[in-house]
């Protein structure tokens, strides 16, 4: 007489021969063997260790998060607020010297730099995208940058930017809505410019 053993699954003994062994036991059918791979508690461990794994993840981010200082979101605000710029002016030419776009490195460029006027440091008609020569050797290159500005926007608005000379203290939460809003203004450009 054959050995009997118990399955699994369905709890009843069966000859060995008719059933199937795995590493997880023995099954009297292989319909038995699937149905306990698609069991409803291990369904339910699996989840319960894909929450769990999804809660480390947030408590990771949350105290990266904590550990984030003033400094580092101004920082981000600026690199945010520079890669809008960038693809504002993404195939356009040197907002300083009409360098054809493609020819050379960008950069976002600041008509009144950050060290001189902090309260401009986001505002997006202080910056243009420049050729590296004209801001980073020429200083910006900031004659043709003027004449290009007063072409743009008109004289009024040129010494409104060139009257600014508060220090802002902005604050972590504003710098965080800065970050959302230019993510979001950077994808719609990028959509916009194809």
């Amino acid at each position: 007489m054959p050995k009997q053993r118990k399955c699994i699954h369905c709890k009843a003994y069966k000859p060995e021969l008719n059933g199937l062994r795995t590493p997880v036991g023995y099954f009297c059918t292989y319909e038995h063997a699937q149905a306990y791979a698609l069991n409803k508690t291990a369904r339910k461990r699996a989840k319960e260790a894909r929450d769990k794994a999804k809660q480390e993840r947030a408590e990771r981010r949350a105290r990266k998060e904590a550990l984030r200082d003033r400094k580092w979101w101004l920082r981000k605000a600026e690199q945010t607020v520079n890669r809008y710029v960038n693809t504002r002016d993404h195939g356009k030419p040197c907002f300083s010297c009409d360098r054809p776009y493609g020819t050379h490195k960008r950069n976002a460029s600041h008509y009144r730099s950050v060290g001189a006027c902090k309260a401009l440091r986001y505002n997006v008609f202080n910056i243009h995208s420049s050729c590296v020569q004209c801001n980073q050797d020429k200083s910006g290159n900031a004659i043709e940058y003027r004449i290009r500005l007063v072409r743009k926007y008109g004289e009024q608005k040129v010494k409104w930017l060139e009257s600014q000379n508060g220090t802002p203290k902005y604050t972590i939460e504003y710098l965080k809505r800065l970050v959302d809003v230019y993510t979001r203004k950077t994808k719609v450009e990028r959509h916009r410019t194809g």
